[in-house]
């Protein structure tokens, strides 16, 4: 299965349209990318803060699943206490093994 965002041929307002996500997308990687300014950001920071103003708008979209930034922080904070679970902590080695999916990310 392959992901896609959509590109928006021209602005559109933030609809929760798959323009929007795009643009979401943009900016979250612009918020995150200065570590060296900002390094205790990180995009599932932004992607909380996303679920929190637009929960229900489109945050990624694939062939046969399409997550809104609620689901996809759901999946996240599952990952996460997982992790948690398994004792793992910051600067452990772990390998990821799944099919290419919205949840990958």
């Amino acid at each position: 299965m392959r992901m896609a965002l959509i590109e928006a041929e021209r602005p559109a307002a933030s609809t929760g349209s798959p323009e929007s996500a795009l643009r979401d997308w943009v900016r979250a990687l612009e918020a995150t990318a200065p570590i060296s300014r900002n390094s205790q950001r990180l995009l599932l920071d932004v992607i909380a803060e996303h679920a929190e103003k637009r929960g229900d708008a489109p945050a990624l979209l694939a062939a046969h699943e399409r997550l809104t930034y609620r689901d996809l922080a759901a999946r996240a904070n599952a990952y996460a206490r997982w992790a948690l679970a398994q004792n793992l902590a910051k600067g452990d080695i772990v390998s990821l093994l799944m099919p290419n999916q919205p949840e990958y990310l």
